[in-house]
């Protein structure tokens, strides 16, 4: 583990495994870190060898969402996503081969928008999961699912998901 945190991967007989490991800071996420995932999701969408992708994180929780001082603000790391990597989020290139995603402990924001658009989502019976939308420069007022409305900061609990607690 680096100071940053970072993705790591293993290869299990025909199984992937990529391991969110920044569990110092409850697995918050670097811009280098996405950048990292995307990789691997790539690198699991390229190689033949790999039928199934398993997401998972090191620690107790599985992810506490963005490192927010890294991405917003004037000491921002600006990264650019590289041409033809597979999209963290699913709504540009998707990986084509099965993804589990694995989940304990805290998962808030970053971890539930790709939880979404992977195949198999596992939890814990006692995960705790929270999206938050927040007021930005850009829209001063953040907007509320399900109502139109402009809203202050405001915690939406995921729901409909289709997920069973495997427990």
């Amino acid at each position: 583990m680096t100071d940053q945190g970072c993705i790591r991967t293993e290869t299990h007989d025909h199984v992937f495994k990529i391991i969110i490991d920044n569990p110092a800071r409850k697995n918050a996420f670097s811009p280098q870190m996405m950048m990292q995932l995307s990789d691997a999701l790539t690198e699991l969408h390229e190689i033949d060898g790999h039928r199934v992708g398993v997401v998972c994180a090191e620690g107790k929780d599985f992810t506490a969402g963005l490192d927010m001082p890294k991405f917003f603000g004037p000491t921002a790391e600006r990264r650019t996503p590289k041409q033809g990597n597979v999209d963290v989020f699913g709504l540009g290139k998707r990986c084509k081969k099965p993804i589990v995603t694995a989940v304990q402990g805290i998962v808030f924001t970053i971890g539930i928008e790709p939880m979404k658009s992977r195949s198999v989502a596992m939890h814990e019976r006692r995960f705790r999961r929270c999206q938050r939308y927040l007021p930005t420069a850009a829209h001063p007022g953040a907007m509320s699912l399900g109502t139109g409305l402009p809203t202050g900061p405001k915690a939406l609990p995921p729901r409909g998901f289709g997920w069973k607690s495997m427990a």
